[in-house]
C-alpha cells in the first residue's frame, strides 16, 4: 500500500510544472599524481559537459576530438597493467562509453586484505583481478590502492562540474540529461502510476547514491492495461476477432536490449456469447510496442491476440520520470 501510494503521488506531481534554476560553474578536479597528462584541458571540459547534461545539446566536433584524445591517452596508461591481470580493455571501453554518452563513470578501487596482503580490485563492486602489491610498486605509488585511486581520479575529472550537483536534485536534472536517460523517457514502455511504484521502489536505493545514474535496463509491470484485439480459434463465426482487455498480472521488459524483449502473465476478457469471455496467458513484448500473446480458458478454449503500446500516446514520460527521480531523495 506504501509504494502504490507513493505511486498515486508522484503521477499527480507529473502533471504538475517543473523547473529548477541551474548554472554550470567550472570546477577544477581533484587531481592525483600520476595520469598528469590526462588533466589536460579537462577543467574547459567539465564545464562543456555540464552544461551539455544540463540543456540536452548534442555534443559537439571539438568535444568528440577531445573525448578521442582522451581515450588514446588512457590506452596509454591502462594498457600496461595487463601484466597485472587487469582487463584493460574493459576499463577503458567502458571508461570511453561513459564520457561519449555523458554518464558518471562506474567506480573503481583497490583494498588489501589484511590476511593475504593482497590487493583486490573492483570495478563498479565487482572484483575483476587480485593484485601483488610489489606488481603495483612497478608503476610510482607505493600501493595498489593509490594506483587505482589516481586512475579513477583521471576516469572521474571531466564529470567535475556535474558532479558537484550529484547530490542534489539540481544533480537529479543534470543526471536526467544523460543520453541513456533520454532514450529510456523515449524508448522503453509505458507505465501506469502502479508501475511507477514499483519500478520506483525497485531503484530507489541506487538512485540515493552519490553519482550520476544510468536509468535501470529493465521494466517491472503490475495490474497494467492493455487494448487487444483478440482471436478465438473456438467461438462461432463472427465472434472469433473481437476488441478485448488485458491485464498484465506481473510482467517485466528489458528494455535496452538490441531487440527488447518482455514477458507478462496475462488476463483477458473479450465479451462473447459462444465461449467464456475470460481467458489466462502469456504475452510477449517486443521492441518496447509491440505485444502479442496465447491465452486459453478453463474449457481448453484457445486464442491468440495482438496489440500495440496504446499508453504511450497520452504518456508524457519525460515528465513523469523527472519528478519521479526528484522525489526519490524525499523517500
Amino acid at each position: 500500500m506504501k509504494y502504490l501510494l507513493m505511486g498515486i503521488f508522484l503521477s499527480l506531481i507529473s502533471l504538475c510544472s517543473f523547473s529548477q534554476e541551474l548554472v554550470c560553474q567550472e570546477r577544477t578536479p581533484a587531481k592525483g599524481t600520476l595520469f598528469t597528462d590526462m588533466y589536460e584541458g579537462v577543467d574547459d571540459i567539465s564545464l562543456k559537459i555540464c552544461n551539455k547534461l544540463f540543456d540536452g545539446s548534442e555534443v559537439d566536433q571539438a568535444m568528440k576530438a577531445w573525448f578521442i584524445n582522451w581515450k588514446e591517452k588512457l590506452s596509454f596508461h591502462v594498457k600496461p597493467l595487463e601484466k597485472l591481470g587487469v582487463d584493460s580493455d574493459l576499463i577503458i571501453n567502458n571508461a570511453y562509453e561513459s564520457l561519449i554518452t555523458l554518464s558518471y563513470p562506474k567506480n573503481i578501487n583497490a583494498s588489501k586484505n589484511t590476511q593475504t596482503g593482497k590487493y583486490h580490485l573492483k570495478y563498479n563492486n565487482d572484483e575483476i583481478a587480485v593484485l601483488d602489491n610489489v606488481d603495483c610498486k612497478d608503476y610510482g605509488p607505493k600501493n595498489c590502492r593509490i594506483l587505482f585511486d589516481n586512475l579513477y581520479k583521471a576516469i572521474v575529472a571531466p564529470f567535475e562540474s556535474s558532479y558537484q550537483y550529484a547530490n542534489s536534485k539540481a544533480g537529479i536534472n543534470i543526471a536526467l540529461k544523460n543520453t541513456a536517460w533520454a532514450n529510456y523517457f523515449e524508448n522503453s514502455r509505458s507505465q501506469t502510476f502502479i508501475d511507477l511504484a514499483i519500478n520506483t521502489w525497485y531503484y530507489q536505493d541506487k538512485l540515493k547514491e552519490n553519482r550520476l545514474l544510468p536509468p535501470p535496463n529493465k521494466q517491472y509491470f503490475a495490474l497494467h492495461p492493455s487494448i487487444i484485439m483478440h482471436y478465438s480459434v473456438d467461438a462461432d463465426h463472427g465472434e472469433q476477432m473481437k476488441e478485448a482487455l488485458a491485464i498484465e498480472w506481473a510482467g517485466i521488459n528489458y528494455w535496452q536490449l538490441k531487440i527488447p524483449l518482455g514477458l507478462s502473465v496475462v488476463s483477458t476478457y473479450a465479451d462473447r456469447v459462444s465461449v467464456k469471455s475470460v481467458s489466462h496467458g502469456v504475452m510477449f513484448h517486443i521492441n518496447n510496442t509491440y505485444s502479442f500473446g496465447l491465452t486459453t480458458n478453463s474449457d481448453q478454449q484457445h486464442g491468440i491476440f495482438v496489440t500495440l503500446d496504446l499508453l504511450k500516446l497520452f504518456e508524457d514520460k519525460k515528465s513523469n520520470y523527472k519528478n519521479y527521480l526528484n522525489n526519490i531523495k524525499d523517500l
